[in-house]
C-alpha cells in the first residue's frame, strides 16, 4: 500500500501519514488534512508536490489546477521525486538533473526496486514450493 505524507520543511517526519486512494488522494481527507492535522490556511501557503519522472504533463497540469481552484493555495511548486532525493542525500552526481531540472529524454524507467523486488521474490519463493 502506497501512502501520502504531509508536514512542513524543516521538520524531519511527515506531520500526517495516511493511505493514498488511486487518482486523486488529497481529495479524501482535505478537511481533515488541512484543518485538524496540519492546521494551515491554503491561502497563505506555497506546496510542494512530487512527481514521478515520466509523468505525463496533463497530469501535472490537473494537479496544479485542483490545487490552485479546489484549496486556493498561495503557490505550487511541483518537482521530480528523484531530484528532491539526491538534494536530500547532498549529491546529483550520474544523474541528468542541471540547476533542479531533469531531462526526459535521458531517464529511463529501470523496474529493478520496491514492488518490483517483493514481487519477484514472491515469485521466486512460489515457484520453489
Amino acid at each position: 500500500m502506497q501512502y501520502v505524507k504531509c508536514g512542513f520543511s524543516g521538520e524531519n517526519f511527515p506531520t500526517s501519514v495516511f493511505p493514498c486512494v488511486v487518482g486523486m488522494p488529497m481529495l479524501r481527507y482535505e478537511e481533515s488534512l488541512m484543518e485538524q492535522n496540519l492546521k494551515i490556511d491554503p491561502t497563505e501557503c506555497t506546496i510542494l508536490l512530487t512527481n514521478p519522472p515520466l509523468n505525463p504533463s496533463k497530469n501535472r497540469e490537473n494537479m496544479v489546477e485542483t490545487m490552485f481552484e479546489k484549496y486556493n493555495f498561495a503557490g505550487v511548486f511541483i518537482q521530480i521525486q528523484v531530484v528532491l532525493t539526491l538534494y536530500a542525500q547532498g549529491t546529483i552526481i550520474h544523474v541528468p538533473v542541471v540547476n533542479g531540472y531533469s531531462f526526459p529524454h535521458l531517464t529511463k524507467k529501470l523496474n529493478v526496486a520496491g514492488q518490483h523486488i517483493t514481487s519477484y521474490m514472491v515469485d521466486l519463493l512460489l515457484r520453489r514450493g
